[in-house]
């Protein structure tokens, strides 16, 4: 039973394990939150600089604001752990816990238990809201022996007396179970008379069994008193003593041999009495297990009555078995219960029994006018219950839990795992469930208030237990409220498609309106540039012809006369004659459609084709018709045709290339020949 394990620790040798209280609660800082921290912390250096280590708890442990610079010698009693940075240090004014530093390297001080040191540090508030003490600087004056740990009482540990400091606690281990934060950790509950005292310990990595198998002896661990912060408190007041492994447990008082031989309970009335007096030496109950629940937990019908035994372990006895138990004696203030307790299959004469009476859940809960009233005469018999499936779910345990609408209440139906639930149960099916009543309460212990009763649970045994009685009809509530749903969806998407078009039908509407007036528009240009066109030929275009001849005619009657006058009469003609030209050009822009090309090269290639013959045009112009103005068009138009007609006349080209393009906002082009 005791086998690997130290049966003694000398002082000094044993130190904590800090991880435990850094993961219930104290934070790591970042390396940014530490650098703000300490800068924070120098701004507040001008108050008052505290030197009182039980000063320190009070502030941390108050959460109030004030001076939160600290400046102590006090000797090192537990060292740095390697995993959070966490120490403790004591001296005369009492003894309190520090984190090593702000920032976080990768080493930890070179500070070992019996150091004598002066420490400088800051109280500042984490993120969760909750101060925290932290070392800024740390200078070993000297070097001494380790404090050995102080022998301590359940009474002064729960005062506060050896807060943070070493100390040892002597019990009897009455339970042991997996930390359900941190299943790295294990609590054992050390008994010490009327209180009792949670220890949180590192499990071993190799034999996890090697401390449950604690329960029973008297044992002595060595540990650090702390209350648990910014985290769920396994017990009153948040008080815990931290252990680091087996090595800070010493087996004082071996367990018998015999693990099974306790006395009996048969006295239900002289062992309650037992237990509220503080007598909790470990008791044997034997009888039928009559339900299973909550991965731990069966009821047994004895001949003295029904027990509640909390298995230690993670193997339960089937139901309809006998067996006897061995565990702590604990009571609901109505039945002798046992807790961290094992079991054995024995033989045992059992009586039959009893029948299923069919109940109404109201019934177990109220009184005849509906007033709040358990009735604990119920606990462990069976019963029949009826109602409608209203929630099934998995437990953690890997069971099943149903919830009941039975009339005005609701009630819990749990399936062990070893039982399966039928095929075809489902919400909205009515029932009628067959199984143990049990009243859910927990122990009571003599530190604790009487315990409260949360109501009653049914335990079903085996899936015969449970008979459908009617299923839900097809056409349910839920599923009216769907079809209404996607009728409501349907109509939402009509009327959403509805207005999809109308929108569309709008824009192509105004699409097809700006296109007819741009049509009637180009109409109108059009026929405003023939009639002007027209007007043009019929008037200027006839008066400048009859100048030409009668200058013509001039010239002939005057050959008689000054030279000079046939120098001007040439100057005249020519200038009439480029007139003519041009009057020609602007009726032919006038006539011409080329600034209704949308493609400037198309548009160019129109405008100057039919006024060169046998010259080849290559044109390249990268200029979207859109980005100019009809009057910028038709000006581009006309320098260019001029441009090459200059080159077809004067240079005598026969190859042309015009290019364009719009570079950083500006029209650049360029019209070249050979």
């Amino acid at each position: 039973m005791t086998e690997g394990l130290p049966q003694a620790v000398e002082g000094g040798e044993f130190y904590p394990d800090f991880d435990r209280m850094s993961h219930m609660g104290i934070p790591h800082p970042t390396p940014l939150l530490s650098a703000l921290l300490v800068f924070a912390a120098a701004l507040s250096h001008g108050g008052e600089v505290i030197r009182d280590l039980a000063e320190i708890n009070r502030i941390v442990e108050r959460n109030s604001d004030g001076s939160n610079v600290f400046e102590t010698v006090a000797t090192v009693s537990t060292p740095v752990a390697r995993s959070n940075g966490d120490f403790t240090i004591e001296n005369e004014t009492g003894a309190t816990q520090l984190k090593e530093r702000v920032s976080w390297p990768d080493k930890v001080a070179d500070i070992v238990p019996g150091d004598r040191v002066r420490i400088r540090g800051d109280i500042i508030r984490g993120q969760n809201g909750i101060l925290y003490t932290y070392a800024r600087q740390i200078d070993v004056l000297s070097h001494g022996p380790a404090p050995l740990p102080v022998k301590a009482t359940a009474a002064d540990f729960y005062r506060g007396k050896y807060l943070y400091h070493l100390i040892r606690i002597t019990g009897t281990v009455i339970d042991a179970f997996t930390d359900e934060i941190d299943p790295r950790f294990l609590f054992l509950i050390i008994s010490c008379g009327r209180e009792s005292i949670y220890v949180s310990i590192r499990k071993p990595e190799t034999n996890d069994r090697q401390l449950l198998d604690l329960v029973d002896p008297k044992v002595s661990v060595v540990g650090i008193g702390a209350r648990e912060r910014g985290s769920r408190p396994q017990n009153r007041k948040g008080l815990q003593l931290h252990a680091s492994g087996p090595s800070a447990i010493t087996v004082i008082t071996p367990p018998p041999a015999d693990r099974f031989d306790a006395p009996a309970c048969t006295n239900v009335n002289a062992n309650v009495l037992a237990i509220m007096t503080g007598d909790i030496q470990r008791r044997k109950i034997a009888g039928q297990v009559i339900a299973a629940w909550h991965g731990n937990r069966v009821l047994v019908r004895t001949p003295y009555g029904i027990s509640r035994i909390d298995i230690l372990g993670d193997t339960l006895p089937p139901c309809g078995s006998t067996i006897e138990a061995v565990g702590v004696p604990e009571t609901d203030l109505y039945n002798i219960n046992l807790s961290g307790a094992i079991w054995r299959p024995t033989q045992l004469a059992v009586p039959p029994e009893p029948s299923p009476e069919r109940v109404e859940f109201g019934q177990l809960v109220t009184d005849k006018q509906g007033r709040r009233e358990i009735k604990p005469e119920y606990h462990g018999r069976p019963v029949i219950l009826r109602g409608v499936v209203r929630e099934q779910r998995r437990t953690y345990d890997g069971g099943v839990r149903l919830t009941l609408e039975c009339g005005q209440h609701l009630a819990s139906v749990e399936f062990a795992p070893a039982v399966s639930t039928p095929e075809d149960l489902g919400i909205g099916c009515k029932v009628a469930v067959t199984g143990i009543c049990i009243m859910d309460v927990e122990n009571w212990r003599p530190q604790s208030p009487f315990p409260h009763i949360e109501g009653f649970i049914l335990a079903v045994r085996a899936p015969q237990d449970v008979t459908i009685l009617s299923r839900p009809p097809w056409w349910s509530a839920g599923r009216l409220i769907a079809a209404i749903g996607a009728l409501l969806g349907i109509i939402l998407a009509i009327l959403l498609w509805n207005l999809a078009l109308h929108r569309i039908v709008e824009r192509r509407s105004r699409e097809l309106a700006k296109e007819k007036v741009g049509h009637m528009e180009s109409e109108l240009k059009i026929q405003e540039r023939t009639r002007l066109a027209v007007e043009l030929h019929d008037s200027v275009a006839q008066n400048l012809t009859g100048v030409s001849m009668e200058i013509d005619t001039a010239t002939q009657l005057a050959q008689e006369k000054d030279d000079s006058m046939f120098q001007h009469l040439a100057i005249a003609a020519k200038t009439l004659q480029s007139c003519r030209d041009e009057l020609r050009n602007c009726l032919w822009d006038l006539r011409s459609r080329a600034l209704e090309e949308e493609n400037m090269n198309e548009a160019i290639r129109r405008t100057v084709a039919p006024q060169i013959t046998g010259v080849e045009l290559v044109i390249r112009f990268n200029v979207p018709r859109k980005r100019l103005s009809d009057d910028t068009a038709h000006t581009l138009l006309r320098i260019i045709r001029e441009l090459v007609l200059n080159a077809a006349r004067h240079g005598k080209a026969r190859t042309v290339r015009i290019a364009g393009s719009i570079e950083e906002n500006r029209l650049l082009f360029s019209v070249r020949d050979n």
